[in-house]
């Protein structure tokens, strides 16, 4: 048995960012701590799908630079394999929501410059 508390992450930016919570075969855990303006750039994965579950503020996800959804506490949002999004906080208050990725594959990440108000994007880039 694993465990881990909210508590006890390290995120990667110092108060902000990405924190693995628990890492196994079959699934990484994790919480990303956005303050106002922040953003983690847009990129998919290709060999995994990732989860997001919105535990306090709201959320942006844009997907495959075209369209964009706002999740609130209490949101999830599965982004398929090779689906394309980009993350942020463009609200006043923190927001912080956990992610979960299956499979876990390690350099599956695959970052795609683009920012909101650039011109969109092909979708599924290198799929």
């Amino acid at each position: 048995m694993k465990q881990a508390h909210r508590q006890d992450a390290e995120f990667r930016f110092e108060t902000w960012g990405p924190a693995y919570l628990l890492k196994s075969e079959t699934l990484d855990v994790g919480v990303v701590r956005l303050e106002p303006g922040h953003a983690m750039e847009n990129h998919y994965h290709a060999h995994g799908e990732e989860t997001f579950i919105v535990t306090a503020g709201i959320l942006t996800v844009w997907l495959e630079t075209t369209n964009s959804v706002e999740l609130g506490p209490g949101s999830i949002y599965q982004c398929e394999r090779g689906e394309m999004h980009r993350v942020s906080n463009d609200h006043a208050e923190d927001c912080e929501f956990y992610f979960l990725k299956t499979p876990p594959v390690s350099g599956d990440t695959i970052s795609v410059p683009w920012n909101p108000g650039e011109p969109a994007l092909p979708s599924h880039i290198g799929l």
